[in-house]
């Protein structure tokens, strides 16, 4: 398969997992996924030599699909096709598909070649739109966005990049701030250096950067496809550090980090992270006092000026391992806390997570595989002596690949670092149970999820398949809130098909129903309308897309319409959507009204792609993204 064709296979593999993450993901997350693959398109794995960390860092392969690819390497010898790699058991040919743009077969041959260029390879991604001021709100700077985004990689050796963004309304110049950029990041990255006697650095980073450590109750500030309904995406796997290339505004640390480690042979070895990162956060201070803590990066009113940058966090920690093919064990230390004292308002929903002062979280994660078990926990503590646990397993039962995770977040835990499985934003007052299901039937893959804890109760479903041109899902969902007597139910699918060479037609649908209130809730004395009224409210979405490839695929035309409506806030709909480069965008869909946008892509060259795109508010947006090999 050449180039133009795994970019287009990239493309699919993107959309199927943003659609899997979008709803338990926010948007820069999302980013860090797609950043996450193509840097596997980059750099591709040999499959004939990868590693058992190496391929469950792919966040495709189960844990099954791992082993079964390493006995029939074991037995067979090396892999020399995708023909062949459908013969390995758990590889049909739609897992093989969506591996093939992150993998090649030691010849010579195929995605290699990305990787090999000598003097390195280089992006440059450049996008912006024009945005109106709203009614009431008066912007400070002019009103639009910019994103410059650099990027100069030699593989698996050293990377460095660079990144500036404005938002609407945001002052292009300013104190504290570079040029055309409200918000600026800079990372330099060095790979695979060699000390002797077994030692290697793994990753010496300087800038901005990202620390994944255990299953996450201490610290994991980078995205995680733990909350898919793929079972084998309970365990997390990618520990370590990488460089920050997204634009989210504080989903990062800044300063140095560096992960090595020590082989022994017979695949065992032990590994290190250190990690140390002081920048300033947007806050509201008054008299040495930190007030609120905003998240949304926002500086384009008077107000919102104010609180950027006006507070200094420190943040330090580490992470001890030991790894051989059946076990693996780490122990986490994270400190933090900021140079000014906790000037909050104290209610009940925030009372449980203040703190003054440095502050902290230790934890200690274990996994091992038993049998047919893959099983894993991680214990963590807080200074104020508040213990957090998760623990679950992966296993077989016939044909179906099962995973179940238990957890006990206690109020009091505080850990605003981490990135455990969570049925919520954070880890703290949860005690659930989290159960999923996988399994092939013929040419269609089915998954099944249930959750629990103290606030609600969840039950999943998926069913996937492709063939003839076609492929198609449809998934539904519910939800039971005792709380408040609440019940939702969702129900979404996506058929699409492949006309021709340079046509591809998609249709969607969905459709949410939402219970919020029993009869007696609503009261004995309401009328008949009014109890349907307030029992009976719903959300329906209905859309299609095409794509059409123009000039032999030199231009791609993407087009998308909706037709929606939501009778109620809770019954929003959120549908994602292709954007300028490296980017997904979430639409909410509230009300009633029609959505449309159109995406125009054109290669210029092999090294050039403008982006064009139009959407119903109205606003244009324009990107352009520069490769140099």
């Amino acid at each position: 398969m050449g180039q133009a064709g795994d970019g287009q296979v990239l493309q699919q593999v993107l959309e199927s997992i943003v659609e899997r993450v979008a709803e338990s993901e926010s948007e820069a997350a999302v980013e860090g996924v797609i950043e996450h693959f193509e840097r596997l398109y980059r750099n591709p794995l040999d499959i004939n030599s990868a590693s058992v960390e190496e391929l469950e860092q792919l966040q495709i392969l189960s844990m099954f699909q791992v082993e079964s690819l390493l006995e029939y390497r074991k037995s067979t010898g090396n892999i020399l096709s995708a023909a062949e790699l459908e013969l390995v058991n758990g590889y049909t040919p739609q897992v093989v598909a969506m591996l093939r743009p992150f993998i090649f077969f030691g010849d010579g041959t195929g995605p290699k070649t990305k990787g090999n260029a000598r003097g390195g390879i280089s992006k440059l991604l450049l996008k912006g739109w024009w945005k109106d001021t709203p009614d009431n709100e008066k912007y400070i700077g002019l009103p639009y966005y910019t994103q410059l985004k650099y990027r100069w990689e030699l593989p698996r050796k050293i990377q460095t990049g660079f990144l500036l963004e404005k938002d609407a309304g945001e002052k292009v110049c300013g104190k504290g701030m570079l040029p055309f950029g409200d918000f600026s990041s800079f990372h330099l990255n060095m790979k695979n250096i060699r000390l002797g006697k077994g030692i290697k650095i793994l990753d010496i980073i300087l800038g901005d950067y990202t620390v994944r450590c255990g299953q996450g109750l201490a610290v994991w500030n980078a995205f995680s496809l733990g909350r898919g309904d793929a079972p084998s995406a309970a365990y997390k796997s990618n520990a370590g550090v990488l460089p920050y290339t997204s634009s989210d505004e504080n989903r990062f640390f800044r300063g140095a980090a560096v992960a090595l480690k020590k082989e022994y042979g017979g695949f065992r070895e032990a590994g290190a992270t250190l990690f140390i990162s002081r920048k300033n956060v947007d806050a509201r201070v008054e008299e040495g006092k930190y007030t609120s803590l905003p998240k949304d990066g926002l500086h384009n009113t008077q107000s919102l000026a104010q609180t950027r940058k006006r507070l200094g966090e420190l943040v330090y920690g580490g992470s001890l391992s030991i790894r051989n093919p059946k076990f693996k064990g780490s122990l986490n230390y994270i400190g933090y806390g900021y140079n000014a004292h906790n000037g909050r308002r104290v209610t009940e929903k925030n009372k449980y997570q203040m703190y003054d002062g440095q502050y902290g979280n230790v934890s200690a994660d274990l996994a091992a595989v038993l049998g047919r078990f893959r099983c894993f926990a991680e214990i963590g503590v807080d200074y104020g002596g508040a213990v957090a646990l998760l623990c679950g397993a992966v296993t077989k039962v016939g044909d179906w690949e099962v995973s179940g995770i238990l957890r006990n977040y206690p109020k009091d835990y505080i850990a605003p670092y981490s990135g455990a499985y969570s049925s919520t934003n954070s880890c703290s007052n949860q005690r659930g149970i989290s159960v999923n299901g996988y399994s092939r039937i013929g040419k269609v893959g089915i998954s099944l999820g249930a959750e629990a804890d103290l606030q609600m109760y969840k039950i999943l479903g998926r069913l996937e398949g492709a063939g003839n041109g076609a492929n198609w899902n449809a998934r539904f969902y519910t939800k039971y809130e005792p709380q408040d007597n609440s019940f939702k139910l969702g129900i979404k699918g996506i058929y699409g098909v492949k006309v021709c060479r340079w046509l591809q037609l998609k249709a969607r649908g969905e459709c949410v129903y939402l219970t919020p209130a029993s009869f007696a809730q609503v009261g004995q004395q309401a009328s008949f309308a009014q109890v349907g009224q307030r029992m009976a409210e719903y959300g329906v979405a209905a859309g299609a897309d095409a794509v059409v490839l123009i000039f032999g695929g030199k231009a791609k035309v993407v087009t998308r319409g909706v037709w929606y409506n939501t009778t109620h806030w809770n019954t929003r709909l959120y549908i994602y959507e292709n954007d300028l480069p490296s980017t997904y965008v979430s639409t909410l869909l509230h009300g009633c009204g029609i959505k449309w946008y159109a995406l125009v892509t054109f290669d210029i060259g092999k090294s050039c792609t403008v982006y064009v795109k139009g959407d119903g508010e109205p606003k244009i947006k324009l990107g352009l993204e520069m490769r140099f090999f």
